[in-house]
C-alpha cells in the first residue's frame, strides 16, 4: 500500500522493520531467537522489494542483536546476497503463495528486463548508480503454499533441469550441491538463493519461472453459500485457486451431508482462480441452515480434503420496519455465526450434530443469526446475538494511562477506534471485483498477492456508554479509505442520513439484537435489476473473546481462503482480516 501510494505522489517509500516479539505462541520457545522470526525477517524485505519499496532497514535489538541469532544468521546470508542489488524481476507475478524475487545491478537492466511483467512497480531503485562491475544476478525463493495458513507445506522441492552457470545455498549461507546436472531445492517457508555470473537476469528468469515444482498443495478449493434453500436443486459454485507454475487438470469432489459424492472435472491455468459449477443435488433442509460439506481435490500432484460449512445466503424481498424486534423477519432464512465452528481444530460432522450448539454456554460461546432483506427504498439487516453481555465505551472520555483526554473515545471525531471500544457490528458491501483506483486491480498479474480494495461500502453497528445506538459509515463506494477516529473529523465517516437503527437487550435470555435500515440512495451500486448476487461480509467485534479472537467473522466461517487475508475490507485499515469475499444472492420473490 505505501509503495502504491508513494508512486502516485512521485516519491520514494521507505521500509523499516524489526522482527517479531512471538508473546503467546507457546509453540516458540523463545520469544525473539526462533525459526519463525529468522524466516520472516527475509520474507518481509524480499516481499516489500517485490512491492516496489525503495528502501528497507532493520534495527538493532528488534530483529537483530545479541538474543537474535537466528535472524542474525539470515540476514547476513539475506544482505550478503541482496543489500547492494534492487529487485530487478518477478518470477512468478501471478502466483499468491509461490515467491520468486531476482536483484541484480542496475547495469543489467535493459531494455529485456523493462519488458517483463511488474517491471514499472519494481523500478524504484533503478535509477540509483551502480558502483563496480557486478555482473552477478540472484534469485530468492521460497513458498508458503498449504491447504491454509495452519497448514503450510513442508517437503516441497524445486528443480531445475539445468544448473550450469548456478550456484545455490541456504538460508545461512550453505551451499546446496546439484545432481545429475540439475538443482533439486528445498521449497518451503525457508528462502534459498540461486545466483548466476553468466545468465543475466531475462534468463535466469526463464531458467527459474518454468522449474518444476513437486511436493506441495497445488490448488485449493472452497465453496461459496448457496444462492436458494438448501433443499431444492441448483448450482453450487466452488473456487478453484491454482498456486503454481504449470496449469493443473483434476476432479473437484463435493460430498454433502447426504454423503452421496458430487464429481466435476476441472482445469485450472497456473496461478489462476475459478468458478467451477457443481449441480447441487437437495439435501434435507436444517432449521439452522447449516449443511457440512467436503471439499476435495484429485490431480496428478496428490488430492487435498477439507471440511466447511455451507449455508443459504440470501437478502430476501422484504419491507422491515426498524423496532429492534424480529417480527419482521418471519420466513428469511438466516445464516449462522457460532464461535464454536471457528474454535481451532473443529470438527465439523461433530459440530453440526452437537444438539446444544444453538445456546451460548458458560465458557464464552457467541452464537449470532444474521438476516438480511431489500426492498425498493432500503437494504435491512438484522443480527440476533447470544452473548453473555453487552458493552460499548463509546463517547466515554478518552484515556492514555492515567491521563483523561478532552476527546470521546470510539467516536468518529474522538480518540480511539470503535473496533476496540466493545460490542459492535461491522458489515461490509462488494458490488464491484475492485474498488477502482485503490490498490491491486482483477486485470493486474499481481491481484491476489498485493494489497487490495474489495469493499464498496463499509458500515459499523454499535451501542455507547450512554446506551444510544449508532450506525455510522466508514467509507463509500467513492470516499477515501481512511480511518479517522484520530481526533479529526472526517466528511464521510458518519451517520447515515435517512438511515434507521434500533439495539436491544433481553438481559433474561442473554441475547441482543441489531436492527438497521439504509436508504438505497445511500448504496448507490446496489441494483438487482443488473446484479443477482453480491460480496456481503460481517463480523461481530464481541467483548467475549473466543480463543483470543475478539471477532467472529462470516468470512471464516463461509470457507475464504485465510491466505487472501488483507487491509482492504473492513475497518481499520491497519488490521489484517479476512476479506469480504463472500456471496449473497438477490432474492425477488
Amino acid at each position: 500500500q505505501g509503495a502504491q501510494l508513494a508512486r502516485r505522489l512521485g516519491v520514494a517509500d521507505y521500509l523499516t522493520e524489526g522482527g517479531q516479539e512471538t508473546r503467546g505462541w507457546t509453540a516458540l520457545d523463545d520469544q525473539r531467537n526462533n525459526a519463525f522470526n529468522a524466516r520472516k525477517i527475509v520474507h518481509y524485505f524480499v516481499n516489500a522489494a517485490l512491492a516496489g519499496v525503495y528502501q528497507a532497514n532493520i534495527k538493532y535489538d528488534v530483529g537483530y542483536g545479541p538474543e537474535w541469532t537466528m535472524s542474525n544468521a539470515t540476514v547476513a546470508t539475506l544482505a550478503h546476497h541482496i543489500e547492494d542489488r534492487p529487485c530487478v524481476a518477478d518470477i512468478w507475478p501471478a502466483q499468491q503463495l509461490i515467491t520468486g524475487a531476482i536483484f541484480a545491478s542496475p547495469r543489467l537492466v535493459d531494455a529485456a528486463v523493462k519488458a517483463l511483467p511488474r517491471a514499472s512497480e519494481l523500478a524504484s531503485r533503478w535509477a540509483v548508480p551502480a558502483t563496480g562491475q557486478d555482473t552477478t544476478a540472484v534469485a530468492v525463493l521460497f513458498a508458503t503454499t498449504g491447504q491454509s495458513n495452519h497448514a503450510i507445506d513442508t517437503s516441497g522441492t524445486v528443480t531445475i533441469a539445468d544448473a550450469s552457470g548456478l550456484t545455490a545455498v541456504d538460508c545461512t549461507g550453505r551451499p546446496i550441491a546439484p545432481r545429475a546436472g540439475a538443482l533439486v531445492l528445498p521449497f518451503g517457508e525457508w528462502p534459498v538463493y540461486v545466483r548466476s555470473d553468466t545468465l543475466g537476469v531475462v534468463a535466469l528468469r526463464e531458467r527459474l519461472a518454468g522449474a518444476t515444482i513437486s511436493g506441495l498443495t497445488t490448488v485449493n478449493a472452497s465453496a461459496c453459500s448457496l444462492d436458494l434453500p438448501a433443499d431444492q436443486t441448483q448450482t453450487l459454485r466452488v473456487r478453484v485457486q491454482n498456486q503454481v507454475n504449470a496449469s493443473i487438470s483434476g476432479t473437484l469432489v463435493i460430498t454433502p451431508s447426504n454423503g452421496v459424492p458430487i464429481q466435476t472435472p476441472f482445469t485450472v491455468a497456473a496461478g489462476a482462480l475459478i468458478e467451477v459449477p457443481v449441480a447441487w443435488p437437495g439435501v434435507p433442509a436444517t432449521a439452522d441452515n447449516q449443511y457440512g460439506v467436503t471439499v476435495a481435490t484429485i490431480t496428478a500432484a496428490g488430492a487435498t480434503s477439507r471440511q466447511q460449512i455451507v449455508a443459504t445466503a440470501r437478502l430476501a424481498k422484504r419491507t422491515i420496519t426498524v423496532d429492534g424486534a424480529l417480527g419482521d423477519w418471519t420466513g428469511v432464512v438466516p445464516v449462522t455465526l457460532d464461535s464454536a465452528a471457528l474454535r481451532a481444530g473443529v470438527d465439523v460432522a461433530a459440530y453440526l450434530a452437537s444438539p446444544e450448539r444453538t445456546q451460548p454456554a458458560a465458557d464464552g460461546r457467541v452464537v449470532a443469526k444474521l438476516y438480511s432483506a431489500w426492498d425498493d427504498q432500503q437494504v435491512a439487516i438484522a443480527v440476533a446475538v447470544d452473548e453473555a453481555t453487552l458493552a460499548n465505551s463509546a463517547g466515554e472520555p478518552a484515556k492514555r494511562g492515567d491521563a483523561v483526554l478532552p476527546y470521546k473515545n470510539g467516536l468518529p471525531d474522538g480518540l480511539g477506534h470503535v473496533r476496540y471500544a466493545g460490542d459492535s457490528l461491522m458489515f461490509a458491501f462488494g458490488m464491484r471485483k475492485r474498488v477502482p483506483g485503490q490498490g491491486r486491480q482483477m486485470d493486474d498479474p499481481w491481484a491476489w498477492k498485493g494489497f487490495y480494495y474489495d469493499t464498496d461500502y463499509c458500515y459499523v453497528a454499535h451501542t455507547s456508554a450512554d446506551h444510544t445506538p449508532h450506525l455510522l459509515r466508514m467509507w463509500g463506494a467513492d470516499t477515501p479509505r481512511r480511518n479517522g477516529y484520530q481526533t479529526v473529523a472526517e466528511p464521510y465517516i458518519g451517520a447515515i442520513p435517512g438511515a434507521r437503527i434500533a439495539i436491544t437487550r433481553d438481559e433474561a435470555a442473554k441475547r441482543t439484537v441489531y436492527e438497521l435500515t439504509i436508504p438505497r440512495s445511500e448504496l448507490a451500486l446496489f441494483d438487482p435489476a443488473v446484479i443477482k448476487r453480491l460480496r456481503f461480509g460481517f463480523q461481530l467485534i464481541t467483548d467475549q473473546a473466543v480463543e483470543g479472537r475478539g471477532a467472529l467473522r462470516w468470512s471464516e466461517v463461509a470457507g475464504v481462503f485465510d491466505y487472501w487475508n488483507n487491509l482492504g475490507s473492513f475497518a481499520p485499515t491497519w488490521e489484517e482480516q479476512p476479506p469480504c469475499q463472500t456471496f449473497f444472492a438477490i432474492g425477488h420473490e
